[in-house]
């Protein structure tokens, strides 16, 4: 039977994003060319209609046309490398343009030009925005994690509590933490595997000015997940310094 690999693209909050990483990921891609590429939420960050950001001088900050361009770069390469199905959750950064316009400016909300799949220009890449829960693969869902789970210190850990919540393996984003955790059910000698799995970030910790000591228990890296039939093997990849290694290669 053919397997099928999906990448589970990680958080990377444009303009804060780790060039290394992101270098790295998108060399990767074009090697490896997985079947489908799933993009679990905050790919902007969005930080001037941020409710943070309200009645100080980051609310007046003028840099979203820049901060877009270099997302649209960043996509035109991705799609340089790579023509397969790329589907995008959306997460908490990338809803604060819409939500600034429910609360702010009434009037736009609805239009357009202001929408997010107008911003990043997701008919022109072929990006499809997919819903909250997304059926990911046999027994998965994936989700950005930002909606009915509690945050844990834990990597993994808020991925395990939707696991329970919903009776299915997760993967999902939002913590920026990267893991893998099993949770096995059944009765009489008769079990069943779910996984927990979150997939890191691609962020530069240096550029998140919200940090302060600029550190924080955050893991770089993205996941895999490994379809044959109804058999899912998930996978996470650790990033250190913009390297990583898949099957042996290194990718810088």
């Amino acid at each position: 039977m053919t397997e099928k690999t999906i990448l589970i693209w990680p958080d990377t909050q444009i303009p804060e994003h780790d060039r290394r990483a992101v270098n790295a990921l998108i060399g990767f891609i074009g090697d490896y060319q997985p079947d489908e590429i799933v993009d679990i939420g905050d790919w902007m960050d969005f930080a001037p209609p941020s409710r943070w950001s309200k009645g100080t001088a980051a609310e007046f900050d003028t840099s979203l046309t820049k901060d877009l361009q270099i997302a649209h770069e960043i996509q035109e390469r991705v799609r340089a490398a790579y023509c397969g199905p790329w589907r995008r959750h959306l997460g908490n950064h990338d809803l604060r343009v819409s939500d600034a316009v429910r609360r702010y400016t009434p009037w736009l909300h609805g239009y357009e030009g202001v929408s997010y799949e107008s911003m990043l220009r997701h008919g022109e890449f072929g990006i499809e925005t997919l819903p909250l829960l997304y059926d990911i693969a046999p027994g998965w869902i994936s989700t950005h994690g930002h909606k009915g789970v509690s945050i844990s210190p834990r990597p993994a850990g808020t991925a395990m509590s939707l696991v329970r919540k919903v009776g299915k393996s997760v993967v999902c984003g939002h913590t920026h933490r990267a893991g893998l955790e099993p949770w096995d059910q059944g009765y009489n000698g008769r079990t069943r595997r779910l996984w927990a799995m979150e997939v890191g970030n691609l962020m530069d910790m240096k550029r998140a000015g919200y940090l302060g000591l600029g550190a924080a228990n955050w893991q770089t890296a993205f996941g895999l997940l490994h379809v044959s039939g109804r058999n899912v093997r998930p996978e996470v990849i650790y990033i250190d310094n913009g390297r990583f290694v898949v099957n042996g290669r290194e990718y810088k």
